[in-house]
Parts: C-alpha cells; structure tokens; sequence
C-alpha cells in the first residue's frame, strides 16, 4: 500500500494514544504503560529523543496507520537505527513495508549515513518478515542489542541495508 510520511504534530495525539493501548505495541515497543494521552502529548512535542520522527499515513485517504523513526546515527559507523509501529487498524496492508522503504530513502539524504539497520526481537516474526521483505539482510543475532518481548527482554535480531 502507498504511505506517506509525515511530521507529527497535535492532531496526531489522540490517535497515537489510542494505538497505544494495543497489547502488540505494548509488548514490542518501550512505550509506557499503562499509555496516557499526555504521554503522546510529550511524544509529539519533544520526539522522545528520537533523530527524526514520521507519522505512517495511507496515501490515498491520509488516514494515521503507525510511526517510524530514525532513533540515532551512529557517526562513527554510518549506522542509522530505525524503529517502527503499526496500529491495529493498519496492520496487514503494507504500510509498514512502504513506510521502511520511504525511510531508507530518507536516509540516503543524510550526510554520513551508509546503511540502515533494525534491531528486533528474535520472538517478534512478523517484524523480522517485514524489514527482510524491504531488503534488509540479518547480520547477527546478539546478546549484546536486547528488545522488549512483554514483560521480558530477548536478544535482538540485527537487520541491515547496506546504501
């Protein structure tokens, strides 16, 4: 499915605070819970430290579907590390797929950067079949990079497209 990305901004809070009550983001992602509204509200003012931040939105309705970020670059090795979510409403269709490609290109455009990586939960499937189905290639699986799987941590899947 097409996506766009786009900055978020206040109109987005509501929606983000609602995607955020799902179990599947809960267990996958560091957001807070129990997710309150102005949790979102400080997500969007302030970015939550991220390198740059998008809200996923279908292109043919501009319908709100999920966020992908850029967390860091790594200077030294030209690594930027991105991460992403999909709402209940918008899993399924491809936007997490359009969404990943759409960054990749974002990041060609960035001064240093010379690869793209995701790090997984080696429990999380669907994620992993996901940045694999963008061209990213597993690189390792470690110990040393650790993701949320629920209540526990796992090991984290490294996953990379070289630019």
């Amino acid at each position: 499915m097409d996506v766009r990305l786009d900055p978020v901004t206040e109109t987005d809070i509501d929606w983000i605070t609602a995607a955020c009550q799902d179990v599947e983001i809960q267990r996958w992602t560091y957001v807070p819970r129990p997710y309150q509204r102005h949790h979102a509200a400080e997500f969007v003012a302030t970015g939550a430290g991220e390198f740059r931040t998008w809200a996923i939105r279908t292109a043919h309705d501009l319908r709100p579907v999920g966020m992908i970020s850029i967390h860091t670059i790594d200077q030294k090795t030209g690594a930027a590390d991105i991460g992403y979510w999909v709402a209940p409403w918008g899993r399924r269709i491809g936007v997490a797929s359009g969404a990943i490609r759409l960054v990749v290109e974002e990041a060609r455009h960035i001064a240093g950067v010379k690869k793209v990586e995701a790090r997984i939960a080696i429990t999380n499937v669907a994620s992993r079949s996901t940045v694999a189905s963008c061209g990213f290639a597993l690189v390792e699986e470690t110990d040393k990079a650790t993701c949320p799987d629920g209540d526990r941590t796992v090991n984290a899947a490294v996953y990379r497209f070289e630019l």
